[in-house]
């Protein structure tokens, strides 16, 4: 054979081990993650969609409701849309090139405050293997949900951010 016509079945062979080893890995995080987080919440409801492609939980963290969505191909590397929804209607927003950021970590889209992961994190270590979703310890999710709990505060008490008739 020559070399020509072994290099695309060799690609081939080496992408579909690369999914092999990269999809089940995906799951056993987000099914670690959900069950860690839905620990922490109350009345946590968990729904697939799409052949297991699309997978979310949401609940309620010190009265504000909460969830977590996961998609196999998510958009963003950076953002892990673990959420929280303020107690008030936001102001319609245009999109800007920082965004709108009530505290470090977290970022407003829609009526909901994401956590957004650090721009360079994982990256050096991680480079093309780089988890959509790693594995978050108990204590990692706890953080998180109380940065987003202290955004809510900060969203529903700045005239910046609510509307005025709510």
């Amino acid at each position: 054979m020559c070399p020509y016509s072994v290099m695309p079945i060799l690609l081939l062979a080496l992408a579909v081990l690369f999914f092999m080893i990269w999809i089940p890995r995906q799951y056993s995080h987000v099914k670690e993650n959900f069950g860690t987080f839905a620990q922490l919440i109350e009345s946590p409801q968990k729904s697939n969609y799409f052949f297991d492609c699309i997978m979310r939980i949401s609940g309620y963290y010190r009265g504000r409701k909460a969830g977590w969505s996961f998609r196999i191909f998510q958009d963003n590397q950076r953002c892990t849309w673990l959420y929280i929804e303020p107690h008030c209607k936001l102001k319609p927003r245009y999109i800007t090139i920082s965004g709108q950021s009530p505290t470090k970590h977290t970022v407003l889209r829609g009526n909901r405050i994401y956590f957004v992961r650090e721009l360079f994190q994982d990256l050096i270590a991680g480079g093309l293997l780089r988890d959509s979703l790693p594995l978050f310890t108990k204590e990692d999710i706890i953080d998180m949900l109380e940065e987003l709990n202290t955004a809510a505060e900060i969203v529903e008490t700045s005239p910046e951010y609510t509307k005025a008739n709510s």
